[in-house]
């Protein structure tokens, strides 16, 4: 979590149960806190700590981050969904600031067949290719 105030986070899952700790910790350390939810989660999420809040069911999150970036980047993205798709990451560079850091709580198959181990190898193949070679230029943790 941030470690001054005045930085701002971003929270992927803000209504999750890691997503509402998380909100609450960075709030705790004077952070300011961007978190997303469906909008029936909106006033649990805003009750907790979120000053901006984001329905990530009205359009692709990357989508909507894209078409509206931060005014100031966001010095960590905590994503307590579990990286499900990996443009989040991919695309961080639009949002994250260039000594930010990307915090996920998976990868983790929903189950043992084949097409979810592919996507989780495919998520870890998304964040280990290092920036020079056409990677986000993001720590991942």
């Amino acid at each position: 979590m941030p470690s001054s105030k005045g930085q701002t986070v971003f929270v992927n899952g803000g209504s999750t149960a890691v997503g509402r700790f998380a909100i609450q910790l960075a709030k705790s350390k004077g952070a300011k806190v961007v978190a997303t939810a469906p909008a029936r989660n909106e006033e649990l999420v805003r009750s907790i700590g979120t000053d901006e809040f984001i329905d990530y069911t009205n359009e692709p999150l990357v989508q909507y981050l894209t078409r509206n970036p931060p005014r100031t980047k966001y010095q960590l993205i905590f994503d307590a969904v579990g990286v499900v798709d990996t443009a989040l990451f991919k695309q961080s560079a639009a949002y994250l600031a260039s000594d930010g850091v990307f915090v996920t709580t998976g990868p983790l198959p929903k189950s043992p067949a084949l097409s979810e181990l592919w996507k989780m190898f495919k998520n870890l193949g998304a964040v280990s290719i290092p920036w020079w070679m056409g990677n986000v230029k993001r720590r991942w943790a």
